[in-house]
């Protein structure tokens, strides 16, 4: 029965599993994974500096999101990616792509709002779409 209905799709169901890259698919979860280390990171150590330090608010941020950052860039080039490159050859690759980021988040963000998006939205766009295309510059450039 589960075989018939398996012929019955429009599509072949097994050419789609052999489609499937497992090595690839457990570098993506490896990426996922990584990504969300490094957000507890962040915001776990910007709490723990604004209320176990002095340091002003903006200090305590940048403080945290450079150790975050290092931490990302550590977790990709070791585990999410396996780099090849040296450090020297893969560190100013991954910050271009950080910079990139930052540059085209403020641009895509204020491009959406000026076409009369909320800022959350457009932000909430922005933030589903990065990660593919931050993933496919780390693995095919930066961190190959």
């Amino acid at each position: 029965m589960k075989a018939e209905r398996l012929r019955a799709l429009p599509f072949n169901v097994g050419a789609l599993a052999g489609a499937v890259n497992p090595s690839l698919c457990w570098q993506i979860a490896r990426y996922g994974v990584t990504g969300i280390c490094t957000v507890a990171v962040y915001v776990g150590l910007l709490w723990i500096l604004l209320r176990a330090t002095a340091l002003p608010e903006t200090a305590a941020n940048a403080a945290a999101y450079a150790a975050a950052n290092l931490l990302n860039y550590l977790l990709h080039f070791y585990w999410s990616f396996r780099s090849k490159r040296t450090h020297s050859q893969a560190s100013w690759r991954f910050l271009s792509v950080v910079v990139t980021g930052a540059v085209l988040n403020s641009a895509v963000v204020e491009l959406l709002v000026q076409l009369g998006l909320p800022v959350e939205l457009a932000a909430l766009i922005f933030a589903a779409l990065w990660p593919i295309a931050s993933f496919v510059s780390l693995k095919l450039w930066a961190l190959r």
